[in-house]
C-alpha cells in the first residue's frame, strides 16, 4: 500500500513543469512526511510547491504540508557552459629584453582578448599573464569589476608546482582579496590563466548568473 501511493505521487508530481524527479516518504501509517523534488531553473520552487499541493489536492484529495515539501534546482548543463569563462588561447613573444602576452577569453558568444607587454624576467612574466588575463575579463564583463593583480607565485608542494594568484577586486561595495590555485601541469603560463580564474570565479558567477 506505502509502495502503491509513493509511486502514484511521485508519478503526479514527476509530471509537473520544470520537475526532473520526485521521491516521497511515508511513515508507517502511509502518511506523507517528507516529498524531495530536483526541478531545473525555469520556475520559481514556490510556484512549485504550489502546483505540486493543487494537483494532490484535485486528484488525490491529499491536504499535504507545503513544509513538508523540499525543492533543490540545478542548472541546465549547456546553460551552464554558456556562462563559464573559457580560455580560447594565450600568445607569448620575446623582444629585446621584452615580453609580450595575450590572453584571449570567451563568455558564450563573447570574446576578449587583451595583451600587455613588460620586462621579460621569469616572475615578471607569469605577473604580465595575470595582468592579460584580468583584463580581458575586464572587457568581457564591460567594466562593472575592476581587478588588480597582487601577486603571482610558483611553489613546489608535495614535488608537484603549483600557481597561486592574488587578485584584488574593486567595486562599488568596496574592496576584496581573492586568491586561486592550480596545479601547473607543464605549461606555467596556461597554469597562471587557471589559477587566476580560480580566485575570480564566485566573484564572476555572481555577476553573469
Amino acid at each position: 500500500m506505502e509502495k502503491g501511493l509513493a509511486h502514484v505521487v511521485e508519478e503526479l508530481v514527476n509530471e509537473l513543469q520544470g520537475v526532473a524527479s520526485a521521491r516521497v516518504v511515508l511513515d508507517d501509517k502511509s502518511n506523507i512526511v517528507e516529498l524531495h523534488v530536483l526541478s531545473d531553473e525555469t520556475r520559481n520552487p514556490r510556484q512549485i510547491v504550489r502546483d505540486i499541493e493543487t494537483v494532490l489536492l484535485v486528484k488525490m484529495g491529499l491536504n499535504i504540508d507545503h513544509k513538508k515539501i523540499s525543492v533543490v534546482q540545478f542548472a541546465d548543463r549547456q546553460e551552464v557552459q554558456a556562462k563559464r569563462i573559457s580560455l580560447r588561447g594565450i600568445g607569448y613573444r620575446l623582444n629585446c629584453g621584452m615580453a609580450e602576452v595575450s590572453v584571449a577569453l570567451s563568455l558564450g558568444e563573447v570574446n576578449a582578448e587583451v595583451t600587455v607587454r613588460g620586462p621579460s624576467s621569469l616572475q615578471n612574466q607569469t605577473r604580465l599573464v595575470a595582468n592579460a588575463t584580468v583584463g580581458s575579463l575586464k572587457e568581457i564583463l564591460g567594466g562593472v569589476i575592476d581587478f588588480v593583480v597582487e601577486d603571482v607565485s610558483v611553489l613546489n608542494f608535495s614535488r608537484r608546482e603549483v600557481v597561486l594568484v592574488g587578485v584584488s577586486t574593486i567595486s562599488p561595495n568596496g574592496e576584496e582579496m581573492l586568491v586561486g590555485a592550480t596545479l601547473a601541469r607543464g605549461d606555467i603560463k596556461e597554469a597562471v590563466v587557471k589559477a587566476t580564474l580560480d580566485a575570480v570565479n564566485r566573484r564572476v558567477q555572481r555577476l553573469i548568473g
